[in-house]
């Protein structure tokens, strides 16, 4: 599971690429994401540049199953020599994998963990952490949820404190055309937002959206560190 997965987040730092994540906290205190990794702008690029078929064969990826599949089948099918824990190995067997397919083409891959308790959503998301390289414009939420309460800790996303970094990442975004976007579902209805952040958007009673894409406009808005939802 390693090593495809950051190697694809090698990718999303060079290249042009949509990330989309889709979290979703239970009331039990477990949270689910579906992470969806769209390269088909890039792999468009990497096909008129060779002249040839618009692959991930291209760019050295894995053949991902049309189907989901769990992340340890999908490692053992593809001769994944990675050692793992037992505790890794619980995690990948609930863990689920399947391609991303656009006019019968495979263009990035789709992966989903299911109610999974925060330490183990905190294992999956320290794996993937891995992968990023400084100063790469994709951030991985820091979120702590026992559910009621959802805290957010908005530093995971914003360069607030280090202005020249902000410019290499608004720089780097624009250079790469890399789409980010995170969207929070929660099955309670929202309660009530503390704090305020130009990147956190209500869509619905159900759903927030964190937009790092989003304009500030001319006047300079509040950002706070922390955010917490309450739900109902």
């Amino acid at each position: 599971m390693k090593k495809f997965i950051l190697l694809a987040i090698a990718f999303i730092t060079l290249q042009s690429c949509s990330v989309t994540n889709v979290f979703t906290f239970h009331n039990d205190g477990t949270i689910s994401t579906d992470m969806t990794l769209d390269m088909s702008e890039m792999l468009a690029m990497e096909a008129k540049a060779k002249q040839g078929e618009n692959s991930l064969k291209n760019v050295n990826m894995p053949k991902f199953p049309k189907e989901w599949q769990s992340v340890y089948d999908f490692q053992k099918n593809i001769g994944s020599k990675d050692s793992i824990s037992e505790e890794e190995a619980d995690l990948y067997k609930r863990s689920m994998i399947k391609g991303l397919f656009k006019d019968d083409k495979e263009v990035g891959f789709e992966l989903r963990f299911s109610h999974f308790p925060p330490e183990q959503f905190a294992s999956i998301t320290t794996i993937l952490d891995k992968g990023k390289q400084k100063n790469t414009p994709l951030q991985l939420p820091s979120f702590k949820w026992e559910g009621k309460e959802l805290h957010i800790d908005m530093n995971v996303f914003d360069s607030k404190n280090d202005d020249e970094q902000a410019e290499r990442l608004a720089q780097m975004k624009k250079m790469f055309n890399i789409e980010l976007n995170n969207t929070l579902v929660f099955e309670n209805k929202i309660k009530k937002i503390k704090g305020k952040h130009p990147f956190i958007q209500k869509i619905d009673a159900h759903t927030i959206k964190i937009d790092v894409n989003a304009p500030e406009g001319k006047k300079k808005k509040k950002r706070d560190n922390e955010i917490v939802i309450i739900t109902k």
